[in-house]
C-alpha cells in the first residue's frame, strides 16, 4: 500500500480508495500507511505527513466502482470526506526473563506483538502469538523449578511489543534503549500470526544458522525444515534486531505453501478467535520452547551465528525482493 499510495502522490492523484480483495463480506482492510526508512530503521506513520486521503473499502463496493467506472468510459467521479484526529499516547512492552546460570547476561530473545490493528479482534494477528509466547515462558520456568538451576545456561527473555501495527513502534525502543546489550543476544525468535497455518519450519536470515537448525530438528526427530529467507524481512519486530546485525529466526507457518484460508481476514473485523485452529498452538508452544532449551545451553564454539556489522544489513536491503 505504501508504494501505490506514493505512486498515486506522484502521479497528481487527488485521493486514493483501497479495495480489500482478500474477502468478500463486506469487509474493509485496516493498514497504517508508513513509510520506512531502511538506513535508520524507522518507520513513519504518513500521517505525519499525508499528501492525499487514502480510505479503505470493501471488495463488494470496490468491485462496483469498477463495474461503473467501466460504464463511464473510464472515469467516475468519487469524494472522499475523512474526520481523523493525531495525538500522543503512551504504550508498554512487557517483558520477563527466566535468568541462566553461567552467562545471564547473554540472552536468548522469543518475542510477538499483543497490539491489534483498529477495528480487528486480532485473534490471528497477533493474539496467536501472544499465546504461544505465555505458554513457552510457562513451560521453560516450570522446567527450571523442576530440575534446578542447571537448566538454563543463558537467559531467556520474553517480551510482548506494543505498536507493532503503528511501524513496529515498541521493538525499535526496545533496542534504542537495550542497545548495549545487544552484543549479547545470541538469537531473536519472533511470533507473528501463528494461526496462520500450521508450524512448517523455521525461516532463518543468516545462511549459516540453516545447517545448525536443520540439524537440531532432526535430532529431535520432527518433520520440520530450515529455510533460509530469500529477503530480509522488514514487516515485524525482528527487523530492528536484523537491522543492528542480531541473528533472528522466524516461524515458517504460510509463506509458499500452506497457508489457512481464515488467514485472509486478518487487519479485519473478522479476525476473531473462530479463525484459529486451537490444536496447533500447542505443537508450537512444545517446538519452539525445545528449540529454545537447546539454543540457550549450546557452547560458545558450537553457536555459528556472529553478529553482522550495519553496514552489511544495509546492503542486503538493496537486494530485490523474491515474490512468494
Amino acid at each position: 500500500i505504501e508504494d501505490k499510495y506514493r505512486k498515486a502522490v506522484e502521479l497528481g492523484a487527488a485521493g486514493m480508495i483501497v479495495m480489500n480483495e482478500r474477502n468478500m463480506g463486506n469487509l474493509c482492510f485496516t493498514s497504517p500507511i508508513c513509510w520506512l526508512r531502511k538506513e535508520e530503521g524507522t518507520y513513519y506513520p504518513i500521517e505525519e505527513n499525508a499528501e492525499i486521503p487514502c480510505v479503505s473499502v470493501s471488495k463488494e463496493l470496490g468491485e462496483r466502482m469498477k463495474r461503473e467506472i467501466s460504464k463511464r468510459s473510464g472515469e467516475l467521479k468519487a469524494a472522499i470526506s475523512t474526520k481523523t484526529s493525531l495525538k500522543k499516547v503512551s504504550s508498554y512492552n512487557v517483558m520477563g526473563d527466566i535468568k541462566g546460570e553461567e552467562h545471564p547476561e547473554e540472552k536468548v530473545i522469543i518475542c510477538a506483538h499483543y497490539d491489534g490493528m483498529f477495528l480487528s479482534p486480532a485473534a490471528i494477528d497477533n493474539a496467536s502469538g501472544v499465546c504461544v509466547l505465555l505458554g513457552i515462558a510457562e513451560a521453560l520456568s516450570r522446567l527450571k523449578e523442576t530440575f534446578g538451576e542447571k537448566t538454563l545456561k543463558r537467559t531467556l527473555r520474553f517480551i510482548a511489543f506494543s505498536a507493532e501495527e503503528l511501524g513496529l513502534k515498541g521493538s525499535l525502543a526496545y533496542v534504542e534503549k537495550h542497545r548495549d546489550e545487544l552484543r549479547n543476544v545470541r538469537l531473536v525468535i519472533n511470533m507473528d500470526e501463528l494461526a496462520a497455518g500450521r508450524l512448517k519450519g523455521f525461516r532463518l536470515q543468516f545462511p549459516e544458522l540453516v545447517p545448525f537448525f536443520q540439524k537440531l530438528i532432526d535430532d529431535m526427530g520432527l518433520p520440520l525444515t530450515s529455510h533460509l529467507e530469500p529477503f530480509i524481512d522488514t514487516s515485524g519486530d525482528q527487523f530492528p534486531f536484523t537491522l543492528n546485525g542480531v541473528p533472528i529466526m522466524l516461524l515458517w507457518r504460510w509463506r509458499y505453501m500452506g497457508e489457512y484460508p481464515t488467514h485472509q481476514y486478518t487487519h479485519t473485523e473478522a479476525d476473531t478467535l473462530d479463525k484459529i485452529e486451537l490444536k496447533d498452538l500447542p505443537e508450537y508452544v512444545a517446538t519452539v520452547a525445545r528449540c529454545a532449551l537447546r539454543v540457550v545451553n549450546t557452547p560458545r564454539e558450537r553457536w555459528p551465528a556472529t553478529h553482522r556489522p550495519r553496514e552489511e544489513i544495509l546492503k542486503l536491503l538493496e537486494k530485490p525482493v523474491t515474490p512468494y
